[in-house]
């Protein structure tokens, strides 16, 4: 687990949770403080970490709202467990396979102004078969608990640019089944969103003033960027 995506991970969740990672020193005493201190944040810092590490950016796709002013129901519990209802339909899971839904916030900050961006997440966990755990739950008897591992679907909501962005397998298809779903249940008065290029533009690499080869005869004493446009 002790990797850059971890890192980033561990940085975005537990911001959001108010628990300071000052004075620790890496990802490996981060990783150690969560789990003697915050069983449930180094789960969440785990899975976010491992869907960074295994899909490299795929398997996600960004869908665009329209700004019409009207707000998202993420807090409406009824819109969450119906949305998580289908997310199972649309994996064509049987009914018997038990399943959860872990909402968290976290803060994202932007690489080049520094801005923090509050972003609304969920990870749907369903159990990979019926030898998930038994435990002690509430009642202090033994109840059967989902393994806690991503099978397929996580989302992230910024309800402030009205972006959703998915995560799950299956492809182009699949994805636009649960933005369908996403929209139907949390942003019922709003356009349908439309799915955008979801790319790291790496505006920082220009501040290590690449060179480029001229020659004498060009004439030309230097290259600089002017602007860019996307």
């Amino acid at each position: 687990m002790a990797t850059p995506q971890t890192m980033t991970a561990a940085e975005q969740i537990c911001s959001a949770q108010r628990i300071d990672l000052e004075g620790l020193q890496g990802i490996q005493d981060i990783l150690l403080m969560l789990a003697i201190d915050h069983s449930k944040i180094l789960e969440r810092v785990a899975v976010q970490g491992s869907l960074m590490q295994r899909t490299g950016g795929k398997n996600w796709s960004a869908f665009q709202f329209e700004d019409d002013g009207k707000p998202w129901a993420l807090g409406d519990d009824i819109a969450r467990a119906s949305f998580v209802a289908d997310a199972i339909a649309i994996l064509e899971l049987p009914e018997h396979r038990k399943r959860e839904a872990d909402w968290y916030t976290s803060i994202r900050v932007h690489p080049i102004t520094g801005e923090e961006t509050e972003i609304v997440q969920a990870t749907i966990y369903v159990e990979a078969s019926a030898e998930s755990e038994l435990t002690f739950g509430p009642s202090e008897g033994l109840e059967r608990q989902v393994v806690q591992r991503v099978l397929e679907v996580g989302i992230a909501c910024n309800a402030k640019e009205r972006i959703v962005e998915i995560c799950a397998r299956g492809g182009k298809k699949m994805r636009d089944e649960y933005a369908s779903s996403f929209s139907k249940h949390f942003a019922p008065q709003s356009a349908p969103p439309v799915e955008t290029p979801r790319r790291d533009v790496l505006l920082a690499n220009l501040r290590s003033h690449p060179s480029f080869p001229t020659e004498p005869a060009d004439r030309i004493a230097e290259v600089e960027v002017s602007s860019l446009e996307f």
